[in-house]
């Protein structure tokens, strides 16, 4: 079985890392510095991230659409900064979504969040949708005012 970070041994040392110049591979470190450690390590992660937005956002786009940051810009810029299905702006002054199927993972467009959580509740399912269009039809009261 595999050591990972954080595990104890008996003797209370906590293991770090592996390391090829250590006795059996092995380094093992107090609690105080494991913890000293991991406040530096996250400390030094965020300031990484908040020097380098970009890449930040490209190690984002990248871990969870399998896209580049320049992919985006160039869906941002094809879609004129706008979401495709409402053709406004993000109402949130965030970025414009990632729209993608979640059975292929296959990137679709870049919604609003409106419009994206809109497509999330319904399922992905278009006769849901479609159920849903013709019901507003029906109870479209907008014409008797």
């Amino acid at each position: 079985m595999k050591i990972k970070r954080g595990d104890t041994r008996e003797d209370g040392k906590i293991f770090w890392h592996y390391n090829k110049c250590s006795k059996n591979g092995e380094q093992w470190i107090t609690k105080e510095q494991f913890d000293k450690y991991k406040k530096d390590i996250a400390y030094y992660a965020r300031k990484w991230n908040r020097e380098n937005p970009r890449e930040k956002t490209n190690k984002a786009l990248k871990h969870n659409y399998g896209i580049t940051i320049d992919q985006y810009e160039s869906m941002m810029s094809s879609q004129n900064g706008v979401c495709f299905i409402c053709k406004n702006k993000c109402k949130t002054g965030k970025r414009l979504c990632v729209d993608h199927c979640h059975k292929t993972g296959k990137v679709r467009a870049l919604l609003c969040t409106n419009c994206n959580t809109g497509i999330a509740h319904f399922k992905d399912i278009p006769e849901l949708l479609r159920t849903a269009a013709n019901y507003l039809d029906l109870f479209n009261f907008d014409s008797i005012r």
